[in-house]
């Protein structure tokens, strides 16, 4: 319907996602303290194309170490999650939970601006020729990633 998202034949009006999202950031750069419950702990692990999977791998943290991130980063429902860093970099999802969680830095959270819709944005980015176009652009030495500066340039 919309045709080659990297050609654009159709001449769809292109726009950088820093124009599309009221907020483009990561989560937390330290890891924090795990804890047997509490708040749930995303990180790259937990994101697959078009869902969370917490289940299989269950991490919590502290109220106290949640509210230092979420003070920050506060995924809410509706929002895009996406994976920035590591082997499964390009991996995008919608946040389908309810309740508060906390995100760590290898997970991107990119709030939608009203005027797009995130199941757009997750097939967009979920996309083979659209990742493939995007990991080009990653940077490091040990581990490769998109940082947050690079995502705002999407």
């Amino acid at each position: 319907m919309f045709g080659d998202p990297i050609t654009n034949p159709m001449g769809w009006e292109i726009q950088k996602f820093d124009n599309i999202f009221t907020k483009i950031t990561d989560g937390t750069h330290n890891s924090p303290p795990m804890s047997n419950s509490g708040y749930k702990y995303i990180t790259a692990k937990h994101i697959k194309e078009n869902k969370i999977d917490f289940e299989r791998d269950e991490t919590y943290i502290s109220e106290e170490e949640h509210k230092k991130i979420f003070s920050r980063c506060s995924p809410k429902k509706g929002d895009i999650l996406y994976i920035k860093d590591g082997a499964t970099t390009g991996i995008a999802c919608i946040n389908t939970l309810e309740e508060e969680f906390s995100l760590l830095s290898s997970v991107a959270l990119l709030k939608p601006s009203v005027k797009i819709k995130s199941e757009y944005i997750v097939s967009y980015l979920n996309n083979p020729t659209v990742k493939l176009d995007i990991l080009q652009n990653m940077v490091g030495g040990a581990i490769k990633r998109l940082t947050i500066q690079k995502n705002k340039k999407i």
